[in-house]
């Protein structure tokens, strides 16, 4: 069905022109609308698309990408209008080398996700927005860019319900519930130490959640991507064991795993009560919707969105937090896809 579809699209091309809106629409860049209605909006050469150019389709359908004459051909990403997408290298107007988005809802793939986010502590000093953090990444997986996760993929706790049983419980149920194919996504934004973060009811004595935890259970997953972002003062502290992760793929690691860790060893995680977040989850949130697609090509990278992190939260809290992103996935591994307008 999505041959059949493609192949409707892009007989487009063969429809008589009808109207250049705007710009040289011969041999430069230009706005031209087709008699069925479909826009392409870009480079042009010999009266052709060639270049960089988007077409909105009338079925409703978008390619964003590169063109040559009349044809998808170079790096390029094909939306459906049901949310799904079709994204990597074309050569005449065929797919040839897909590149698939672990957020994106396909076929043969799932996202299993574990999100937390803890403001209100039993023992230690309340947090402002973690609890926002969480539910603004929850909503993210929701939408159609970040995959259309449904409920039942999804374990959000907050507040009381994170504590150190439920999310060790709900990490081990992902990681069960995952297979070779799957995803496993984590969030957690509150309270970290440079070895732990904190659940809601840590107790100075213990009831935290060690890294070394986490990446012991992460790598026990047969999950093939794994995708751990902490927002915590000290989540540095976690690199450590991230490259012990990913160092030893063969024996404790089935796939690639990513994580991306808010700050240094020996920094604090900064809240924004301007963002009503925190410095780190608010970035992230809005480079995953689109502001880290750097070339505007329809998708993000790790390569896109590690760069935009370290440079928008190093800027904004005056060098007092960088980002740390630890991976084995490929550089231009697709982490996030972008709406189209």
């Amino acid at each position: 069905m999505r041959i059949i579809l493609l192949m409707i699209a892009l007989c487009f091309c063969s429809v008589v022109l009808a109207q250049c809106l705007k710009g040289d629409c011969q041999n430069g860049h230009g706005t031209y609308r087709y008699a069925d209605g479909t826009t392409y909006i870009g480079d042009f050469k010999n009266n052709l698309p060639n270049g960089r150019g988007i077409c909105y389709f009338k079925e409703g359908d978008t390619y964003v990408g590169e063109w040559r004459n009349k044809e998808f051909h170079g790096r390029g990403a094909y939306h459906l209008k049901n949310g799904q997408s079709m994204r990597g290298i074309w050569e005449k107007g065929k797919l040839i080398t897909p590149r698939q988005s672990p957020m994106s809802k396909t076929e043969n793939s799932k996202v299993f996700a574990l999100i937390v986010g803890v403001s209100d502590y039993d023992k230690v000093r309340d947090l402002k927005y973690a609890d926002n953090d969480a539910y603004l990444v929850y909503a993210h997986l929701k939408s159609p860019e970040g995959g259309s996760v449904p409920d039942h993929q999804i374990h959000l706790l907050v507040d009381e319900n994170a504590n150190e049983m439920n999310i060790l419980r709900s990490l081990d149920m992902i990681s069960q519930e995952a297979g070779k194919d799957d995803i496993i996504f984590l969030f957690f934004s509150g309270h970290g130490l440079p070895d732990a973060f904190l659940p809601s009811d840590y107790n100075h004595y213990g009831k935290k959640i060690t890294y070394e935890t986490i990446a012991q259970r992460l790598g026990e997953s047969k999950s093939a991507n794994k995708i751990c972002m902490i927002d915590a003062c000290h989540s540095g502290g976690m690199e450590e064991f991230a490259y012990k992760n990913i160092s030893e793929e063969e024996e404790t690691v089935n796939g690639n795993t990513l994580f991306i860790l808010s700050s240094k060893a020996n920094e604090n995680s900064v809240e924004s009560s301007g963002f009503r977040q925190s410095v780190f989850s608010h970035f992230l949130v809005k480079g995953l919707k689109g502001e880290a697609n750097e070339n505007q090509d329809g998708v993000i990278t790790i390569t896109e969105l590690s760069k935009y992190l370290i440079y928008r939260v190093f800027d904004h809290t005056e060098g007092a937090q960088l980002p740390t992103i630890i991976s084995n996935h490929p550089e231009d591994f697709i982490i996030s896809t972008v709406k189209i307008k």
